[in-house]
């Protein structure tokens, strides 16, 4: 087997990365970690064992990222879940929300949740 270029092994003690983390050889870059924040507001009316896609704008996220962690920091109503997450369009994504309980929820106020996410790309 024959190799180019050279090979060699990075030691990080801590790495900080305020909005993003890109790799990459010289200029070219092969892979981007990109952190995302965003406050969903939504109402919380489903019907029993029922599914619902909503969709949400999140600044910045593109089409062609995939979504590999999401973290919502506030509860969420008893029995209602998330199925999936992804992104739908520049700027916005499309939750799944599912409610596995045999009552619909009736939490017609607008329901505000805090969203952690990490997605990859290039």
């Amino acid at each position: 087997m024959t190799e180019y270029g050279t090979q060699g092994t990075l030691a990080v003690g801590s790495l900080a990365a305020a909005s993003g983390l890109s790799l990459g050889i010289s200029a070219t870059e092969f892979i981007k970690l990109q952190f995302y924040s965003a406050v969903l507001t939504h109402n919380t009316v489903m019907s029993a064992a029922n599914s619902e896609e909503r969709a949400y704008t999140v600044t910045g996220v593109v089409t062609g990222e995939v979504i590999i962690a999401a973290n919502f920091q506030t509860a969420h109503l008893s029995g209602v879940g998330v199925g999936s997450i992804r992104i739908s369009a520049a700027d916005t994504i499309r939750i799944l929300w599912t409610n596995v309980s045999a009552a619909a929820t009736t939490n017609s106020a607008a329901f505000a949740t805090d969203l952690r996410m990490v997605t990859l790309g290039k």
